[in-house]
């Protein structure tokens, strides 16, 4: 009788796992959503230009193809749902076609701190935050994408 009570246990146990396995994919999912949504060039431009010297390279080398996208803050924060934080990323390709039709996936990391209706940053208590301050780490760029414009010829 005791072996029925253990494989009971043990059967509970990976049920329980499972459901709290389930309600934590869930609440991340509703606190940070990635979004097709598009976050404004100047938006980004703005944190980039932290470091102008990045900032004068993109916008030398690149011509943006797509609005950014970012990250996007879920209705836990009352008071910045709908938000978008970085990374923020989206298609570029080289100016005056040095390489011809190929695009890119240029990617802008942040650190994204929040504050409190002062502006003082928060250490946790996050979902209570009333303002966003990104600030501009690094760029990557990835992948090499044949453009669109080519496969329609």
């Amino acid at each position: 009788m005791h072996g029925s009570d253990t494989s009971v246990n043990r059967r509970t146990g990976f049920y329980i796992s499972r459901t709290l396995m389930f309600i934590v994919i869930f609440f991340i999912q509703g606190v940070f959503c990635f979004s097709e949504g598009s976050v404004a060039f100047e938006h980004v431009a703005a944190i980039v230009r932290q470091d102008e010297s990045v900032y004068r390279l993109i916008v030398l080398l690149f011509e943006f193809e797509t609005d950014f996208t970012g990250i996007r803050l879920g209705n836990n924060f009352p008071f910045l749902g709908g938000s978008r934080i970085g990374p923020y990323e989206c298609t570029v390709s080289l100016k005056n076609g040095v390489t011809g039709d190929q695009t890119y996936t240029l990617i802008v990391n942040t650190k994204v701190v929040f504050l409190d209706e002062e502006k003082r940053e928060l250490d946790d208590r996050i979902f209570n935050a009333r303002f966003i301050k990104e600030y501009f780490l690094n760029i990557e760029i990835r992948g090499v994408h044949r453009d669109s414009r080519e496969e329609k010829k």
